[in-house]
Order: structure tokens, then sequence, then C-alpha cells
């Protein structure tokens, strides 16, 4: 279980909001860069492991959250709403698409902002996986 009683340095809420806040360049550039922002969480992760249990949960939270978003973006941008051709305007943005995008946006940010604060932030299923696999190295 993390320890939230006690205050975190701002080098470790920069760190884990840094984490977090990363989803966007994986959202935005995905089409030029495809998963090279994944290795902003990933890198965080390898360095801040043993100083701050801390900063490494939210590192990896973040990676898993971000792999996520990716490999469900790039489905739903390949199959994803589709119109008939025939109703097809050239073009037309995909729909499901920019929805997703914008709820990501929000749910990363928001774990941004709250780690960045000092506050526990728990992605659901994946800050429990997360918890789990991290445990063998308390």
């Amino acid at each position: 279980m993390l320890l939230l009683d006690r205050q975190f340095t701002g080098e470790e809420r920069v760190w884990a909001g840094v984490a977090h806040v990363n989803i966007f360049p994986v959202v935005l550039l995905l089409p030029f860069t495809f998963s090279l922002p994944l290795l902003v969480p990933a890198l965080i992760f390898a360095m801040t492991r043993r100083r701050s249990r801390w900063v490494a949960f939210h590192a990896f939270q973040a990676l898993l959250y971000q792999s996520l978003i990716l490999v469900l973006m790039m489905v739903i941008l390949t199959f994803g709403n589709t119109p008939a051709p025939e109703d097809a305007a050239e073009g037309a943005p995909n729909v499901a698409a920019i929805a997703f995008i914008a709820i990501a946006f929000m749910y990363g940010g928001l774990a941004a902002y709250r780690s960045y604060h000092g506050r526990d932030f728990r992605y659901p299923m994946i800050g429990s996986v997360v918890e789990r696999w991290l445990a063998p190295y308390d």
C-alpha cells in the first residue's frame, strides 16, 4: 500500500505529474511518432523506482494507461465509426475518435493534476494491477 500520510517533495510531485500529462503527446503525435512518447513514463519509472515508490507507482500506472489509450485509438481509427460510402462526406471526422481523445485527455489531465498536488490517483482497474505488480518490491 502506498504511503499517503507523508508529504511528497516537489520533485516527486513533478515527476508523477509529468508521467500522467504525457497523455497529450501520446494522443496528439500518434500518427507521427507511434509509441515514442511512451518512453517518458517508462524512463520516469526506471529512474525513480528505487527512490520513490509513489512516483514509480504513478509512472507505471501512466505507462499502462497511455499504452491502453494508444491501442484503443488505433482500433477506433481503423475500424470505428466508418460511415457507408454513399453517406460519407469527404474528410468527415471520426466522431468516436474525437470523443475518445477528449475523454482520454480529460482523464489524463485529472491524473496529472491530482498527482502533481500530492494526492492519490488510481485509474480504475489499472491502479490495482500496478499495486499488485509493485508489491514484491516493497
